[in-house]
């Protein structure tokens, strides 16, 4: 074990999850402020039961931590957030863009994903990963993926986890003193322009209309065709152009 500033950080050479281990540690004891990464990951997770393929080079990453599931979608701007400041400093001339509700384009392309799953003893358990070196490519993945070695940037995990555990704490102490409408309007700073037509898929259906920003919640708000503003909470979210992806 090692620290990184506040943060107990276990490195393994290979976990199933780094989410399943962080889940165990939950149980196990009650410590607040845990990062755990992993070199190899064979069996990650992503949101809604999908696979996250780990390739070797990327970042695998949970953090334990308290943090109340009514907040969780700030919780998730406050990662995406910090993910996309430490793209920008490897890579400051690279189009960098947040994807409600919690992905980050690099050039256009998805790079990294984070899960949040609840944990014992009234932990969240933040699950990252990062495409580093490399970037999966499979026909089920829903979204174009790319990685930072493939727009031309050298760094490695941990590098890369280092410099995000100090925008992180720097973000949550934002919130902390700001409150969420100070993280929903940066979040929106590097999102969908106002107006711009998105596709919405969730469980039960497909919905598509306007972007019109994020409510109080940090849940999306969009027009349909008959003038109508509806909140989602969850979905996959396609612009126009990537909708059919």
């Amino acid at each position: 074990m090692a620290s990184v500033g506040k943060w107990q950080w276990y490195d393994y050479p290979e976990l199933t999850s780094t989410n399943d281990e962080a889940l165990r540690l939950c149980s196990a004891d009650n410590h607040n402020f845990v990062v755990i990464t992993a070199e190899r990951q064979t069996n990650g997770r992503g949101r809604r039961g999908r696979s996250w393929i780990g390739l070797d080079g990327n970042l695998f990453m949970s953090q334990i931590l308290p943090w109340p599931q009514k907040e969780y979608g700030f919780l998730c701007m406050i990662t995406s957030l910090a993910i996309l400041q430490v793209i920008c400093r490897f890579c400051p001339a690279a189009d960098v863009k947040l994807k409600w509700p919690n992905d980050v384009l690099l050039c256009g392309k998805k790079v990294s994903g984070i899960l949040l799953e609840v944990g014992a003893n009234q932990k969240t358990v933040c699950g990252v990963g990062v495409n580093i070196a490399a970037a999966p490519q499979n026909a089920d993945i829903l979204y174009p993926t790319t990685s930072l070695r493939d727009c031309g940037t050298d760094c490695n995990r941990t590098e890369f986890m280092k410099q995000y555990l100090q925008q992180f704490d720097l973000l949550c102490s934002d919130y902390a003193e700001n409150g969420g409408e100070f993280i929903s309007e940066l979040w929106q700073k590097f999102a969908h322009h106002q107006g711009e037509l998105l596709t919405v898929r969730t469980p039960q259906k497909e919905i598509s209309g306007l972007y019109q920003g994020l409510d109080a919640n940090g849940f999306l708000l969009l027009q349909t065709a008959d003038k109508k503003i509806i909140t989602i909470g969850a979905g996959d979210v396609f612009t126009a152009q990537r909708k059919e992806s």
